[in-house]
């Protein structure tokens, strides 16, 4: 059987994905959503597409590595394993 490739493969993080990030330090796996400002919403892990998350995460592909610089000044490694598209 010919393999298809898995859709996400093509597919680059923007505005109303859904991701799916690990944390390379601590293994937690999260998912968020890139939303605007206006819908931005912590409890649905809904992140605003200019947070500093947001802005990382942007145009990154499935298999990236992602370096997040937080308000503390720590800097957070994450990996992308899926991107959903709605």
């Amino acid at each position: 059987q010919d393999k298809q490739p898995a859709p996400e493969v093509t597919l680059e993080v923007k505005m109303g994905s859904v991701v799916r990030v690990v944390n390379l330090k601590n293994k937690i796996t999260s998912y968020y959503t890139l939303v605007p400002n206006n819908e931005v919403n912590a409890e649905e892990k809904k992140i605003s597409a200019d947070s500093a998350y947001g802005k990382a995460l942007m145009g990154k592909k499935v298999g990236d590595l992602v370096k997040v610089k937080v308000p503390s000044g720590d800097v957070v490694e994450l990996e992308v394993l899926q991107i959903i598209e709605y």
